[in-house]
């Protein structure tokens, strides 16, 4: 457990920098971000990420633990629960933070920066006592893989975000459900590659791209909760913002759902296959890379979806 605890605060702490590095390389060269404000989002990348730590593993050892005392399939619940309560958690301190930053500068930068620099000792000193150990190294090694694809992934996310506030700037229902249909599309896919890769270790399913059908179960049961899931969404989100415009709102939402989820299905079954013929461990690689993926591609067809239904 302890190795384990070292390798999370390590990988953080990773996380952080390759983020940091891109999203900053990105602000200046692109947006022309001044050196000051590409500072200022390095400590914030830092700080969300370091109290996000602080919250986050405690809360995954206490689910996991519940889970498995009540006899509930992780797979199935655990990795939704923890990924739903991860975005929850970094959005607050997020939104938090740059509160903050606006309406008290100095003294929250100088907190930020103390905190980085206690982040950063930790992840040192973690790394100084554990690096001699194989299985801390074999996890910070495949990670690392993982962390370069989804830096780049992230930040394309971004900029893909970026378009659909400039397109939706006077249709807050969009607003309200896309946090929720992001969080719901990676649920989906971490269930069909967690259950996979678990079908795939029990051999109850073949190591082939054509035993996806054997797994047609699981992909059945995720979609089907998923389109329950978007048009309550969409319920909600028209009843408080009084939107006139439900029937294109929950168009817009299932639409989404109808082209994404067939596609994460896909993706993730995929690198569980590739990560279980490989030898390599599946929980470093597929709901990362799976989480990501599916907020770049949501993202990407709910902007093409919103234009294609607004007419925008």
């Amino acid at each position: 457990m302890y190795h384990l605890n070292s390798a999370i605060i390590t990988l953080t702490y990773l996380s952080a920098l390759f983020l940091g590095v891109i999203v900053n390389v990105t602000s200046l060269f692109l947006f022309g971000f001044s050196p000051i404000r590409v500072l200022n989002i390095f400590l914030v990348v830092f700080t969300v990420m370091a109290l996000s730590l602080l919250i986050i593993s405690p809360t995954t050892l206490f689910i996991s633990i519940q889970a498995f005392m009540k006899g509930l399939d992780p797979d199935m619940i655990v990795y939704p629960i923890i990924s739903t309560v991860a975005d929850i958690v970094v959005s607050i301190t997020f939104t938090r933070i740059l509160v903050s930053l606006f309406t008290n500068e100095f003294p929250t930068l100088l907190a930020m920066g103390v905190f980085s620099l206690l982040f950063s000792a930790v992840a040192a000193r973690q790394f100084m006592l554990e690096r001699g150990q194989g299985e801390y190294m074999e996890t910070v090694r495949e990670f690392i893989i993982t962390l370069l694809c989804v830096s780049l992934i992230v930040n394309y996310t971004g900029n893909v975000l970026k378009n659909i506030s400039q397109s939706i700037g006077s249709t807050p229902g969009i607003y309200a459900v896309y946090p929720a249909i992001i969080d719901t599309v990676g649920d989906v896919g971490s269930i069909i590659g967690s259950t996979a890769t678990t079908k795939l270790s029990l051999g109850l399913i073949g190591s082939s791209f054509s035993d996806i059908k054997g797994h047609f179960r699981e992909i059945s049961y995720g979609w089907i909760g998923s389109l329950l899931m978007f048009s309550l969404y969409s319920v909600v989100s028209s009843t408080i913002f009084g939107s006139t415009d439900f029937s294109k709102l929950i168009s817009t939402t299932l639409l989404t759902n109808l082209i994404v989820i067939p596609i994460i299905a896909l993706i993730s079954f995929l690198v569980g296959i590739v990560t279980f013929k490989r030898g390599l461990n599946p929980d470093n690689f597929i709901i990362p890379i799976e989480t990501s993926v599916a907020d770049s591609i949501t993202t990407y067809v709910l902007y093409t979806v919103i234009r294609l239904i607004y007419k925008l």
